[in-house]
């Protein structure tokens, strides 16, 4: 629409500008000479090609269209020139960065803190200490009454302990009862069986050395014994015919149920010379009872140790007979042989150190 408008007012002007150039044509003459170009080919008037070409009449119309051509063209250029030319916005590229690697941090060694869990000991051992009389007063070294074993509780654990402490003080004042008796030549008055009429084959031999020249059959009843008895004193239902309960259950450790009929005699009393005697006292006993034991059991360890090492102890020193044979071996070398894993079980502890 633009160049229409130019070409339109180019065009006026340059005929007014021919109406005083050419002079031998009349003014009417040229319009209309220009008027018949416009309207037998528009084209023609605004291209000097066309218009050289076109059938019009030739004169001042040829210049005139060359004239009005070229006169577009400039126009048109002129427009052109003045237009904006839009740059063309080159994007600048960044200059690239350097990326510095950064060093990695060195990893902090932390120390895995183990905190050691600590729990109180229980009130009732620090009295029952107090209660035994205990010089040291509580002594726990290696810190058993704050264990829990087998996956029981605190209190199931102490209850097993204190119970294993009972009986183990027991069996050792009875065994250092029996080694003092032996060592010192008492017999009893029957024989001690059938093959044993008399105690001339225990002569010169040591209380250890006792056991292992006792016969496999009468060794056999004796451990025989020992399983009863254990497995009574775990029976529930005859500590609950008692009103008492296992010793790992809140029961009284050291407690041993009565025999039912028709055992006349009871392991604990057998004679009922103590049935009216109250708690108060009983626990005094008991207390007393332990003591001793852990005291029998130093003692009866001490027997052992001079008879197998001489000189071991010398308080003890050429007052216990001498003992050759294994004393953590309830079996004979000699005599229970015919027992399936004997042999074994010494060749194990020859290992030991007493044995090198």
């Amino acid at each position: 629409m633009m160049n229409t408008v130019v070409s339109v007012l180019t065009y006026l002007a340059c005929v007014g500008h021919a109406r005083h150039v050419v002079k031998a044509e009349p003014l009417e003459d040229s319009h209309q000479s220009l008027l018949n170009l416009l309207t037998s080919n528009p084209a023609a008037a605004f291209h000097p090609t066309i218009a050289a070409s076109s059938p019009a009449r030739s004169g001042s119309l040829p210049s005139v269209a060359s004239r009005v051509g070229d006169l577009s063209m400039m126009a048109r250029a002129k427009a052109a020139a003045k237009r904006p030319v839009a740059k063309k916005t080159v994007a600048k590229k960044a200059p690239a960065k350097r990326v510095v690697k950064k060093r990695a941090a060195p990893k902090k060694v932390t120390k895995k803190v183990v905190k050691k869990v600590t729990r109180a000991v229980p009130a009732d051992l620090l009295a029952l200490a107090e209660a035994q009389q205990i010089p040291m007063g509580y002594w726990d070294p290696l810190k058993l009454g704050e264990s829990r074993i087998f996956g029981q509780s605190n209190e199931a654990t102490i209850g097993f302990l204190r119970h294993a402490e009972i009986k183990h003080g027991r069996v050792a004042m009875a065994g250092f009862v029996g080694y003092c008796i032996h060592e010192n030549g008492i017999r009893w008055p029957f024989p001690l069986s059938t093959s044993l009429p008399d105690y001339s084959s225990f002569e010169g031999l040591s209380a250890p050395a006792v056991w292992n020249a006792v016969p496999q059959a009468g060794r056999l009843q004796i451990f025989a014994l020992i399983g009863l008895l254990e497995w009574w004193s775990e029976f529930s239902p005859a500590l609950e015919k008692d009103g008492e309960a296992h010793y790992m259950r809140g029961g009284k450790p050291g407690y041993f149920p009565k025999f039912n009929e028709p055992f006349p005699l009871q392991l604990y009393d057998p004679f009922g010379l103590f049935k009216d005697m109250g708690e108060e006292v009983k626990a005094k006993r008991l207390n007393r009872e332990v003591n001793n034991g852990r005291l029998a059991m130093l003692g009866m360890m001490s027997l052992v140790s001079e008879a197998r090492v001489p000189g071991a102890v010398p308080a003890l020193k050429g007052l216990i007979k001498q003992y050759d044979g294994e004393v953590m071996a309830p079996l004979s070398p000699t005599l229970d042989t015919n027992w399936q894993g004997v042999d074994a079980m010494f060749e194990v502890a020859k290992k030991f150190p007493w044995n090198q």
